[in-house]
This record gives C-alpha cells, sequence and structure tokens, in this order.
C-alpha cells in the first residue's frame, strides 16, 4: 500500500512540472497593430520578444499565424479581415533561450592579409559612350501631336443663331540631331461657320492661321540656351514674343537670361513692328531639395511707335514644404506722370498667393487674387478704352461720343476656399468663392458647394452629387446635380449628367428653372490615338442650345 502512495506522489509532481514547462514555453506578449498594407498587418514586438514565424496572434478573438519577423516586427495575412492601427492582442512567444556557450575569439584581420587580389575597377578597362543629363540624348527624339477640333451650338429656339468651329492643330517637338537642338512647333488651321459669325464684333480675332509657338532652340536644361523664332513664354510676367532669349548655365540653381523681340498683333496674332518688349530674369530653382523651391525676378519694358510704354516687373514663387504647396505671384507697373489711364505713378497691379496642405485624409486649399487690367498704349491703340479704366463721356466732345477715363480704381479681387475628406471610396469636397470690384457696390459674386464622390462601384464605374448656390451682380442661381460614369475595358470611358438650377434675375421678381444635361465618351482606339464626344443641352425660360464637341488626336511613338 505505501508502494502505491508512493507511485501517485510520483506521477502528481511529474504532472505538475510537465504542466509548468508547457506553460513557460507557451507564454504569451501583448501586441500593437503599428501599420496596415497591401493586405497585411505589422505588430510590434517581434522576435525580440520571442515573437516569430509561425507564432500564433489573436486579436478580437481572431486568430492569425505570423509570416514575417524581424527583431522589433511580426508580419500577418489578414485574409478579409479587417484590423486598424492602434489595436491590441496576444501573441504566442517562446521562453528565452539559455545563454549560448561563449565563442572563440575571431581570427584577426591580419591572418587573411594578401590572401585576395586587387579588384579591377571596371572603368578601367570599358568605354561607355558619353550620355549628358539634360532634355536631349543622342538618339533622334521626336514628339508630335496632331489633333483636330470640330464643334458649335446649335439653337433650338427663333432667339437663338446656330454658328460652329472646326480646327487642326499641330504640335511638335524635334531634337533631331546629337548636338542639343530643337525645334518647337505649334499652329493651327481654324475656320468659323454659321450665324453670321464672321460679320459680328471681333472678327479679326478670329484668324484661319494660329501660330502660337515657332522656335529654334540649341541648349539644354542645364547649360547655355538660346532661342530663336516666336516663343509663347520668355520670362515670369512675360507672354508671347518674337526674337531671342538666351539664358546663362545653372550654377548653384541660379541662372540669368535676356529677351528682345517685337511683340505680335494681339487681335489676328500676324507678326508687327508697332511694338517691342525686352527685359531680364533671374530664376532660382533645386529640385533635389524637398522642398523643390523656385523663384524668379523678370524686370522689362516696352516701346510702342518710338516711345516708351510698358515698364514692369514681376516675381514668383513655388515651394512645397512637407505635404503642402505654397505659391505666389507679384507685379508691379510705372506708368507715365499724365498717362490717359489716370492711373498712378506706381502701381500694383497684380498679386496673389495660393497654398494648399494634406493631413492624412484631409486636404485644405485656399487662393486669393488682385487684378487691374493690363494698361499700355500698345493695347489702347486697339481695345475700347473702357476695357482699360473706368470711362466718362469727354466733356470737350462737340457730339458726346468721346469717352475719357475717369479713373484706375478698377481693381478685382478674388478669394475661394477648396475642401476635401477622403475615404477608401469617397471623397467629400466642399468649397466657395467670392469675387468683388470696384466699380461695385456689392460682391460681383458669392459661390458655394458641396459634393460627394464615390469611386470603384464593382471597380469599373463611380458616381457623383453635389448642390451649388451662385449670387452674381445681375443674377442668382441655386444648383443640383447627379452625374455618373463607367469605364470600358479600361480604354474608354462613358458619362452623363443632369442638373438643374432655379435662376433669378434682379431686374424681375420672377424666377424660372433650367435644365441641363450632357454626356461625354472617350475611347483609346489604338496606342496613340484618342477619340472624345461631348453633348450638353440646356433647357429655360432664355436659353435652348446643344452643345457639340468633339476631338480626336493622334501622337505617333518614335
Amino acid at each position: 500500500m505505501k508502494r502505491w502512495l508512493l507511485l501517485g506522489w510520483a506521477l502528481l509532481a511529474l504532472f505538475a512540472f510537465h504542466n509548468g514547462a508547457r506553460a513557460a514555453s507557451a507564454r504569451s506578449v501583448t501586441v500593437k497593430v503599428v501599420d496596415v498594407a497591401g493586405g497585411r498587418a505589422y505588430l510590434r514586438p517581434g522576435e525580440a520578444a520571442g515573437v516569430g514565424v509561425g507564432s500564433i496572434v489573436t486579436v478580437r478573438n481572431r486568430r492569425y499565424r505570423v509570416v514575417g519577423a524581424t527583431g522589433q516586427h511580426i508580419v500577418i495575412e489578414l485574409k478579409g479581415r479587417e484590423l486598424r492601427i492602434g489595436m491590441t492582442g496576444r501573441a504566442s512567444a517562446k521562453p528565452p533561450e539559455a545563454a549560448s556557450a561563449r565563442l572563440a575569439q575571431p581570427r584577426p584581420l591580419s591572418a587573411y592579409e594578401g590572401q585576395w587580389p586587387e579588384a579591377v575597377r571596371p572603368a578601367s578597362q570599358q568605354t561607355p559612350e558619353y550620355v549628358p543629363l539634360g532634355t536631349w540624348s543622342d538618339r533622334q527624339r521626336v514628339d508630335l501631336a496632331l489633333s483636330t477640333n470640330v464643334g458649335g451650338v446649335i439653337g433650338l429656339n427663333d432667339r437663338e443663331s446656330s454658328f460652329g468651329r472646326a480646327s487642326l492643330r499641330t504640335r511638335l517637338h524635334a531634337e533631331p540631331f546629337e548636338q542639343p537642338v530643337f525645334f518647337d512647333v505649334d499652329f493651327a488651321v481654324q475656320s468659323w461657320f454659321g450665324g453670321s459669325i464672321n460679320n459680328r464684333p471681333g472678327n479679326s480675332s478670329r484668324p484661319v492661321v494660329l501660330v502660337r509657338d515657332l522656335q529654334f532652340g540649341y541648349g539644354t536644361a542645364q547649360s547655355a540656351q538660346v532661342g530663336l523664332g516666336r516663343m509663347p513664354f520668355v520670362a515670369v510676367g512675360v507672354g508671347q514674343l518674337d526674337g531671342a532669349r538666351v539664358r546663362s548655365p545653372s550654377w548653384a540653381g541660379f541662372s540669368i537670361g535676356a529677351f528682345g523681340g517685337t511683340l505680335p498683333n494681339p487681335l489676328d496674332n500676324l507678326p508687327s513692328l508697332e511694338a517691342s518688349r525686352f527685359g531680364g530674369e533671374l530664376v532660382y530653382q533645386n529640385p533635389s531639395l524637398d522642398a523643390q523651391p523656385f523663384v524668379a525676378l523678370s524686370a522689362h519694358g516696352s516701346v510702342f511707335m518710338g516711345e516708351i510704354d510698358e515698364r514692369r516687373f514681376n516675381a514668383e514663387f513655388n515651394v512645397f514644404p512637407g505635404n503642402g504647396r505654397v505659391a505666389g505671384h507679384f507685379e508691379l507697373s510705372v506708368h507715365d506722370e499724365d498717362n490717359v489711364w489716370q492711373a498712378p505713378r506706381v502701381q500694383v497691379s497684380a498679386a496673389g498667393l495660393d497654398a494648399s496642405v494634406r493631413i492624412g485624409l484631409f486636404q485644405i486649399s485656399g487662393r486669393f487674387d488682385l487684378r487691374y487690367p493690363e494698361r499700355s498704349m500698345w493695347l489702347t491703340n486697339y481695345l475700347p478704352l473702357g476695357y482699360l479704366c473706368n470711362t466718362v463721356p469727354d466733356p470737350t466732345s462737340s457730339n458726346g461720343d468721346e469717352l475719357v477715363c475717369q479713373n484706375s480704381s478698377d481693381a478685382r479681387y478674388f478669394g475661394g476656399l477648396d475642401t476635401s475628406f477622403s475615404f477608401s471610396r469617397v471623397i467629400l469636397h466642399a468649397g466657395g468663392n467670392l469675387v468683388h470690384s470696384e466699380t461695385q457696390n456689392e460682391f460681383e459674386q458669392l459661390a458655394g458647394y458641396l459634393q460627394a464622390r464615390i469611386l470603384r462601384i464593382a471597380e469599373i464605374a463611380w458616381m457623383d452629387v453635389s448642390v451649388a448656390a451662385y449670387a452674381r451682380s445681375f443674377v442668382s442661381d441655386y444648383a443640383a446635380r447627379l452625374g455618373a460614369g463607367v469605364d470600358i475595358r479600361k480604354v474608354g470611358e462613358i458619362s452623363a449628367y443632369y442638373r438643374v438650377s432655379l435662376n433669378q434675375y434682379k431686374a424681375t421678381p420672377d424666377s424660372y428653372l433650367q435644365h441641363s444635361a450632357g454626356g461625354i465618351f472617350y475611347w483609346s482606339i489604338l496606342d496613340d490615338l484618342d477619340l472624345g464626344l461631348r453633348v450638353d443641352g440646356m433647357f429655360g425660360e432664355d436659353v435652348s442650345v446643344l452643345v457639340l464637341g468633339s476631338n480626336l488626336t493622334w501622337r505617333p511613338s518614335w
């Protein structure tokens, strides 16, 4: 009997030891989700706490197996289950192993001296071709885009006239030689038709041939550069010019340039010798920095009919701090003391600032802009005086048909704010803007909108719904809009919308509904051939029209 009692105590002690050992080997630690991406979750701690590949993780009564591990992190497959950053759970961990035996001292480096031959540098036995960094290479490069646009307005009642426009546009950038030589061409052939449009005022501003860019150049973005011909842009604040532009190589991000030439006719865009423009520019740009700063200053003047005309100073900057962007522009104009526009001798003729920032799923952007009419004797020669200042009848005129400038207090102010919040498939937008002119006692426009956009519906469709309100100087508009679109096998898209608005003119107490509907069709016919079609209809008390548009673009790849 005593023998059996001793045997029972021995078995009980062995069972307790086995359970204690199993508990020690199956200890658990607390883990926390620190990131979720690509169908996987990343948790801390890792192998340093005994959690490794094959360990079991339990979060909210759901079990996961560790598929990857480092000293501080582990990885688990989600398999459709949702985990969020910050969730905690438990993971099985192996007990710390006993300290291993002390390793033998490593052999000193001197013991391996002379055992490896001197490595041969590849560059000492190779003769690679020189490939400069910049905008050109030793291969012929030609970027060509041919596009045709045909569209028009079709009036659906006796009050509306119909007219249209057709154009063929060619854009070319070519670097055909090993030397950094380039050619830029951008011109269009266009025709307006219907609605007696050729007899309407401003017909001279609709030329048959419109040349935007036609220049020959030498140089790269890093080296000195020269451009000759018609250039659409020569410096900040300075537009089209028929002439020459030179720029120095970039040094520590800085470069200087100069330009000069004649100004095309502002109406028909044909070459003209009536006015010329000249000036210089200083630019700093460093894309290697995280903020990618860009700052440019230009000083320029013009001569019209042999007399000094414009004198301006322009500045622009652009910077990307972190997840944000800040940009601005400034223009200072100098006028003669007795100028015809009654403008001050020195005037801030334009200024603006816009900025945006993204914080997680939230984004906000804002913009402010101040602008006066662009005043010059050159433009006064082509445009009505009322385009450049506030006019009154000339008291010295015998018939009262002549106008003179009363003052130049005609600044236009714009302010806008937009926000968005993005979920996985839903984006919410909200914003508003205001426009005010010094010539008006009230705001010229107050507007606000709300929009919700749902993406990837069944992975091929999207839908948006929005409401908006506009209060303008002569009419108010309160609208709601519904739109939807669907992807066509990754090579096209069809979308449509319907918009209804309640409009009211300030000149009448009555209000009326206006209905708008339309659709867009896009199709990538070939890798280098795209087709776009659009139709819009507007129907209401004061309008009943169809607006049609089409575009076919060919971009050959060479």
